[in-house]
């Protein structure tokens, strides 16, 4: 009868060390996961503090650059839970940016012809549209500084093999963003942004 009752209370520690140790370890991976929540946030923050200079071309063939800003103290980040085996976790960044304008209408410019406009709009090359970026080349037709726009942007990233892989975001997040995450031109702004380990 002891040795019965001595095999049902090892089992019982057996079972609750496990259950300590399931709990220390999802607490471990849910840390581990906010680090790197913590940590794409920044890369985001960074990228768009410097400037985000979208590069794009016009369908009469003038080259433009239209500028995005981060706002300071916009940007958070959540994770959930979702009923994915093969994407356990959402992370979901959160921050404003404002949209700039662009250098279509730069005093500078040096593109095609627009008779609409009565003058030549965008640039010649993708060197010089990003050549002439300083505030005065971010101006409407009437020559007036842009206001700036400010925007709710959301991207999702989804936990897959140890790793953060970016996903979709919300309407002006694929309307700001989601070219450039295509255009070998503006890729390059998003390589530390694409795929991020998990530490």
């Amino acid at each position: 009868m002891h040795k019965y009752k001595l095999i049902i209370f090892a089992s019982l520690a057996a079972l609750m060390f496990d259950g300590i140790n399931a709990n220390y370890s999802l607490a471990t991976d849910l840390t581990s996961l906010c680090s790197a929540g913590d940590s794409i946030l920044s890369a985001w923050e960074k990228m768009l503090s410097k400037g985000y200079l979208e590069v794009s071309q016009d369908k009469r063939g003038g080259w433009k650059a239209t500028k995005h800003l981060w706002v300071p103290g916009s940007g958070s980040f959540d994770i959930s839970k979702s009923d994915s085996i093969e994407s356990p976790y959402v992370l979901i960044i959160k921050f404003k940016t404002k949209h700039c304008g662009s250098n279509f209408f730069s005093p500078n410019a040096n593109g095609p012809y627009y008779q609409v406009f009565d003058r030549k709009c965008g640039f010649v090359s993708v060197e010089e549209a990003l050549t002439n970026c300083q505030d005065n080349d971010f101006v409407d037709y009437n020559n007036q500084p842009h206001a700036g726009n400010i925007y709710d942007i959301m991207v999702n990233y989804l936990y897959q093999n140890g790793s953060w892989i970016i996903s979709q975001g919300n309407d002006n997040f694929m309307i700001f963003f989601s070219d450039g995450l295509k255009n070998n031109l503006n890729r390059e702004y998003f390589r530390d942004l694409l795929t991020i380990k998990a530490k």
